[in-house]
C-alpha cells in the first residue's frame, strides 16, 4: 500500500482541500459538484454520464456479476451504472450517505431503490443481500478502515454470493511511483509556469499547483489477502485501460499522444498501471 497523493492544476483563487475526502460533500466539490443536468431523458442520461471507465465497469460485472437476487451497490453516487444493469433485468438497491438528484433519477428510472447507509459505521442491514458491488471507494480506506470494511461486506452477503469491487488507484509499482510522484508534479508545474506567462501577457486567470491526498493505492495481492481473510474466494480479476494514468499529463495528452513511436512505448508501459481494475470474490461461508 502507498499514499496516493495527487497533483492538481487549479484556478490561484480556487478553494481546494489537500486533505482526504471524509465527507459526502467532500467527495461532490471532487467531482465538481452532483449537478442534476442530463435528466431529460434515459439516452441523455447515459450519453452524459455512462463514460469509457463505466464501460470497463460494466463488461465486468456482466460477466461476473450473478443476475439472480438482490444486489447492495455501496456508495452508488449518481447510479449510472446501477440504472443499466436495472434496465437490463438486475435487481439493485443503491446505497451511499445522500442520494443524488433522486427525484430526477427516479421519474427515468422507476426502479430506482435507494437506502441511506453509511457502510463504514451504521448498524449491518439484518437482511442478506445475494450480491454486493461497491465501486469508485475502497480507495479512500487506509489498511485498518480497509479490513473493517470487507469485514462488514462480509456479514452482509449471503452464503455464496458475489462481491465485486475495484481498486481505484493504479498499483504499487516503480512506474505507477514514478508518473505519481516525479512526472506528474513536474508536468504540473511546468504547465502551471506557461500558462501563468500566457496570463501576464494577454490576461486571463493565473493558477497554481497543489498536492492532495487522494487516498491509497494497493497492490492486487493485497486486495486478495483482506478479502480471503473475511470468507472470500477470488473467483475473477482484470485488468483494463493501460493510457488513462498517462491522460493525466498534460505533455501526454496534448505532445507524446501523437507521437506514435512514443505512444505505442507508454502503453506498454501503462500495462503495469492499469486504470481500471477488478476483482470479483465469492463468499466461502456457509
Amino acid at each position: 500500500m502507498r499514499v496516493w497523493n495527487k497533483t492538481l492544476l487549479t484556478l490561484q483563487a480556487e478553494e481546494v482541500s489537500n486533505d482526504l475526502d471524509r465527507t459526502f460533500a467532500d467527495h461532490a466539490r471532487g467531482m465538481g459538484g452532483y449537478v442534476c443536468s442530463g435528466y431529460g431523458s434515459r439516452e441523455e442520461f447515459f450519453s452524459t454520464y455512462f463514460d469509457s471507465r463505466l464501460q470497463d465497469y460494466e463488461t465486468f460485472l456482466m460477466a461476473h456479476l450473478p443476475r439472480n437476487g438482490r444486489t447492495l451497490s455501496i456508495a452508488s453516487g449518481r447510479a449510472v451504472l446501477e440504472m443499466r444493469l436495472a434496465d437490463r433485468g438486475f435487481d439493485i438497491v443503491c446505497s451511499d450517505l445522500e442520494p443524488v438528484c433522486p427525484e430526477p433519477l427516479r421519474a427515468l428510472f422507476p426502479r430506482y431503490n435507494f437506502m441511506r447507509w453509511d457502510a463504514l459505521n451504521a448498524a449491518i442491514p439484518e437482511d442478506r443481500f445475494d450480491n454486493v458491488m461497491c465501486l469508485g471507494f475502497v480507495y479512500l480506506l487506509p489498511p485498518d478502515r480497509l479490513d473493517a470494511f470487507i469485514g462488514r461486506v462480509a456479514a452482509l452477503v449471503a452464503p455464496g454470493g458475489v462481491f465485486i469491487l475495484d481498486s481505484a488507484g493504479s498499483p504499487d509499482n516503480l512506474v505507477a511511483n514514478f508518473l505519481h510522484e516525479v512526472a506528474l508534479p513536474i508536468d504540473a508545474r511546468s504547465t502551471c509556469a506557461a500558462l501563468n506567462v500566457r496570463a501576464r501577457i494577454k490576461g486571463g486567470p493565473f493558477r497554481r499547483v497543489r498536492r492532495k491526498h487522494h487516498g491509497y493505492r494497493y497492490r492486487d495481492r493485497e486486495f486478495v489477502a483482506v478479502a480471503k481473510r473475511h470468507g472470500f474466494d477470488l473467483e475473477a480479476v482484470s485488468h483494463m485501460d493501460f493510457e488513462n494514468e498517462w491522460k493525466r499529463m498534460f505533455l501526454y495528452r496534448y505532445v507524446l499522444s501523437r507521437l506514435s513511436p512514443i505512444r505505442a512505448t507508454m502503453l506498454r508501459a501503462g500495462r503495469l498501471m492499469p486504470y481500471v481494475r477488478m476483482f470479483a470474490f465469492r463468499s466461502n461461508r456457509l
